[in-house]
């Protein structure tokens, strides 16, 4: 499948320190958004160490069974397993770097990841970092949020969470769920990947219109930052936007592309 990808970060309005890491590894087909947990020690080293740890785990050779960390779901494919043993992985570099540090202990952090594969793209996610799909007019969220709040909802109970309490993140216990799901893409998709700074400030019908609307992934990264910011800008702001073109429409990006720095 090919692709077009960028990634932004900001700090937002109302927060001294920027908490949040992504990374783009397009050779690997790898996004990863992370978000260090406010009130612990070194979130940003948390969601720093966990970007890289991830990509890291998958330049690995696959094949040593060894290097594979937790349990094998067979409920998925193969890449989705190493995908999450990416994650499990990075949990347990964060927990040993603050073992060896104390200044980091109790460090944390949220995650969401896509790895595309061929002609379809695995998603893991810990805590309330956010994938979403946008196909055509429909945005569809692939990650359920892991917090108190959305907890709540989902078993149907009026909320009575105070802020978005987490209820899993990296960095917290030796053992970590990671949740996945696999999805086939299309030409035309768009991912967007995002810390709470946006999805919490920006309604889910805005992202769709704005990044559905822009002409590429860098514009729209631009313009949904402007726009949290422009909300209060009350948290860390962090997303990558992947569009997935025709071989037409990618053979005349790049064309318009070398056209243009002439």
């Amino acid at each position: 499948m090919i692709f077009r990808a960028h990634g932004q970060s900001d700090r937002g309005r109302c927060r001294e320190n920027n908490e949040d890491s992504f990374g783009l590894s397009c050779d690997l087909g790898l996004f990863v958004v992370a978000d260090g947990i406010g009130g612990l020690a070194a979130g940003e080293v948390a969601s720093r160490m966990t970007v890289e740890a991830v990509a890291d785990y998958l330049r690995q050779p696959s094949e040593v069974e060894e290097d594979f960390v937790g349990s094998r779901d067979e409920a998925f494919s193969e890449a989705a397993r190493r995908l999450a043993a990416a994650v499990r992985y990075a949990n347990g570099r964060i927990r040993q770097a603050a073992a060896d540090n104390p200044p980091w202990r109790g460090m944390g952090t949220t995650l969401a990841a896509a790895w595309v594969r061929g002609d379809r793209v695995c998603i893991a996610h810990v805590g309330d970092s956010r994938v979403y799909l946008l196909r055509g007019p429909s945005i569809i969220p692939l990650t359920e949020d892991h917090s108190l709040r959305a907890e709540q909802q989902r078993q149907g109970l009026e909320s009575t969470a105070s802020g978005n309490i987490i209820t899993r993140a990296l960095g917290i216990a030796p053992e970590l769920d990671v949740a996945l799901s696999e999805v086939p893409l299309a030409p035309g998709d768009r991912l967007l990947l995002c810390t709470d700074g946006l999805s919490g400030v920006v309604p889910d019908p805005l992202l769709l219109s704005l990044v559905r609307g822009a002409c590429g992934p860098r514009r729209a990264c631009r313009t949904l930052v402007d726009l949290a910011n422009c909300s209060g800008g009350p948290d860390n702001i962090s997303l990558i936007a992947v569009y997935f073109d025709s071989p037409g429409l990618a053979t005349r990006v790049k064309n318009l592309l070398f056209y243009n720095r002439r």
